[in-house]
Protein backbone atom coordinates (compact mmCIF):
# COMPACT_ATOMS: atom_id res chain seq x y z
CA UNK A 1 0.00 0.00 0.00
CA UNK A 2 1.17 3.54 -0.79
CA UNK A 3 1.31 6.13 1.40
CA UNK A 4 2.30 9.73 1.55
CA UNK A 5 5.31 8.94 4.41
CA UNK A 6 6.53 6.41 2.02
CA UNK A 7 6.96 8.94 -0.82
CA UNK A 8 7.41 11.73 0.34
CA UNK A 9 10.62 10.68 2.38
CA UNK A 10 12.45 10.14 -0.98
CA UNK A 11 12.39 13.98 -2.02
CA UNK A 12 13.66 16.95 -0.43
CA UNK A 13 9.87 18.31 -0.79
CA UNK A 14 6.58 17.77 -2.43
CA UNK A 15 7.21 20.23 -5.65
CA UNK A 16 10.47 17.66 -6.08
CA UNK A 17 8.18 14.81 -5.99
CA UNK A 18 5.35 16.65 -8.14
CA UNK A 19 8.04 17.15 -10.86
CA UNK A 20 9.88 14.02 -10.89
CA UNK A 21 5.93 12.48 -11.18
CA UNK A 22 4.96 14.46 -14.05
CA UNK A 23 8.98 13.63 -16.01
CA UNK A 24 7.47 10.06 -15.19
CA UNK A 25 4.16 10.09 -16.51
CA UNK A 26 5.93 12.25 -19.57
CA UNK A 27 8.25 9.56 -20.28
CA UNK A 28 4.93 7.08 -20.20
CA UNK A 29 3.27 8.86 -22.56
CA UNK A 30 6.37 9.34 -25.11
CA UNK A 31 6.85 5.92 -25.03
CA UNK A 32 2.59 5.22 -25.95
CA UNK A 33 2.17 3.36 -22.33
CA UNK A 34 -1.24 3.94 -20.36
CA UNK A 35 -0.62 4.25 -16.72
CA UNK A 36 -2.78 5.81 -13.70
CA UNK A 37 -1.42 8.16 -11.32
CA UNK A 38 -1.27 5.14 -8.30
CA UNK A 39 1.17 3.07 -11.19
CA UNK A 40 3.53 6.65 -11.42
CA UNK A 41 3.55 6.85 -7.37
CA UNK A 42 4.06 2.81 -6.94
CA UNK A 43 6.97 3.37 -9.73
CA UNK A 44 8.31 5.65 -7.68
CA UNK A 45 8.05 4.18 -4.53
CA UNK A 46 9.68 0.70 -5.98
CA UNK A 47 12.45 2.28 -8.36
CA UNK A 48 13.40 5.59 -6.17
CA UNK A 49 15.66 8.11 -8.13
CA UNK A 50 19.07 8.04 -7.88
CA UNK A 51 19.80 11.11 -8.82
CA UNK A 52 19.74 14.67 -8.62
CA UNK A 53 17.16 16.10 -10.03
CA UNK A 54 18.64 18.74 -11.91
CA UNK A 55 19.91 15.87 -13.92
CA UNK A 56 17.21 14.58 -15.56
CA UNK A 57 16.51 17.31 -18.12
CA UNK A 58 20.22 16.59 -19.16
CA UNK A 59 20.08 13.05 -19.23
CA UNK A 60 16.74 13.14 -21.17
CA UNK A 61 18.80 15.73 -24.12
CA UNK A 62 21.30 13.49 -24.35
CA UNK A 63 18.62 10.54 -24.90
CA UNK A 64 16.94 12.57 -27.48
CA UNK A 65 20.05 13.21 -28.83
CA UNK A 66 21.15 9.46 -29.36
CA UNK A 67 17.22 8.66 -30.43
CA UNK A 68 17.46 11.52 -33.07
CA UNK A 69 20.84 9.94 -34.72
Amino acid sequence: MLTNEGITKLFNDNFALASYAIRVAQRHIKAGEEFTLTSILAEIKHNPVDLDLKEIPEREKEEEEQTEK
